[in-house]
């Protein structure tokens, strides 16, 4: 009778218990009777043990999924990485939590015990959810790369970015019940208060409805050369609170989403061709002909050039300087970046320098030309007295020059 309760007894017993009782105990049974802190030996025998096998969890997670990320990711070995140390301790935390309550632990032990392991599990997770999402960007950033269309180079770090605010408040909302934290209440109180809330978070929502603007209306793109309200520069990225241009000083500039909205964007990013206007200035000495010549062959070099527009290009004698004839360039080049056109300033205008040296045609620069009175005798140029009484007979007659030279 007293084996048949036994029995009875063993089978009601819960599956972990039993199994705990059968296989732990029994294989750890060798171990003195002792307890420490009210825990007996083999419960601390079989703790390392768990500690063990967690560790080795976090090495085959690292090995096993190495290759694998390393083929998703591609060449970015930080990312991979950080993601597979934080995979690792999430392996090593799901390990522990399962685990421990095999060693049946009580009162304040199993508490800290299991408590601490389910903690941890649940930050470990966390963290490998944000270094997810970073593999996840760097990927999608690749693809992106190589597509033609600029949406996916705002959607990306903008979706990014909005994973990991999920992550976050998934990893909160788990985490708060461990540590005594009710859900509920906050609920409740979040919505008595909303209306403060939303006040107090007025910005932040307008940011982010300014945000989801920008990707429907797209009125830029990553890479574009933009002016925002004064700022000039290059979009670096598009978050979801606000957008960063980086300047031509390299430094970053961070306009609230919000403002755009409101404001007026110029997008020099969306320019079909790029306006190239200058005035050559040739000496007055130019004949006719030279500057018939140096028109015509300034065309030509335009004309002859693949990167520049051919319907509307004009180089005309424009107007009568103080110093020069002026001649108008006008035309546009027809190229992606600020970069080629640079280039190709440059070398159109070192053409044209070498083409006016060709037709003997020089360039005018500010001068002025000072004529002598004719009482000056040829080769000899008058004294700073004579000049001086010459200017005050100009100013003040006759006789008050003669007064003058009286004195002198």
């Amino acid at each position: 009778m007293q084996s048949t309760d036994q029995v009875s007894t063993t089978t009601d017993a819960p599956a972990d218990e039993a199994f705990s009782f059968a296989f732990l105990q029994d294989w750890l049974g060798w171990l003195p009777e002792t307890t420490f802190l009210d825990v007996a030996a083999w419960q601390w025998a079989g703790l390392a043990l768990v500690i063990f096998l967690g560790l080795v969890g976090q090495v085959l997670i690292k090995v096993l999924l190495g290759r694998v990320l390393g083929k998703i990711i591609g060449g970015d070995a930080d990312i991979q990485r950080k993601l597979l140390s934080a995979l690792g301790l999430a392996a090593a935390g799901f390990i522990w939590s399962r685990l421990l309550p095999f060693l049946v632990f009580e009162g304040t032990v199993l508490q800290i015990f299991e408590g601490a392991a389910r903690v941890f599990l649940v930050m470990a997770g966390t963290l490998a959810g944000l270094r997810g999402v970073d593999g996840l960007g760097a990927w999608a950033t690749r693809q992106a790369g190589r597509s033609e269309s600029t949406l996916d180079d705002i959607l990306v770090p903008l979706g990014r970015k909005t994973l990991k605010v999920l992550v976050v408040a998934m990893g909160a909302v788990n985490l708060a019940p461990l540590l005594g934290l009710h859900i509920t209440p906050l609920l409740g109180a979040l919505g008595v208060g909303g209306i403060g809330f939303a006040f107090a978070a007025q910005n932040t929502l307008e940011n982010l409805f300014g945000s989801v603007t920008v990707v429907l209306d797209r009125p830029f793109s990553v890479g574009d050369w933009v002016q925002i309200d004064g700022v000039d520069g290059s979009v670096e990225e598009v978050g979801l609170r606000s957008t960063r241009v980086r300047t031509f000083y390299n430094s970053i500039v961070s306009i609230p989403n919000a403002k755009l909205t409101t404001a007026i964007v110029d997008n020099y990013g969306e320019r079909e061709y790029r306006r190239f206007k200058a005035t050559l200035g040739v000496r007055y000495e130019t004949t006719p002909e030279q500057v018939e010549a140096f028109c015509s062959g300034v065309k030509t070099l335009v004309m002859e050039r693949s990167d520049t527009r051919k319907d509307v290009c004009y180089v005309e004698l424009n107007s009568f300087g103080d110093s020069s004839l002026n001649v108008l360039l006008y035309m546009f080049f027809d190229c992606p970046t600020w970069a080629d056109e640079l280039r190709g300033r440059h070398e159109l205008m070192l053409d044209i320098l070498r083409l006016a040296q060709g037709l003997g045609i020089e360039f005018a620069f500010p001068t002025q030309t000072l004529h002598l009175g004719d009482q000056a005798l040829p080769g000899k140029l008058p004294t700073a007295f004579e000049a001086m009484t010459d200017a005050a007979a100009q100013q003040h007659g006759t006789s008050k020059a003669k007064e003058i030279g009286g004195r002198g």
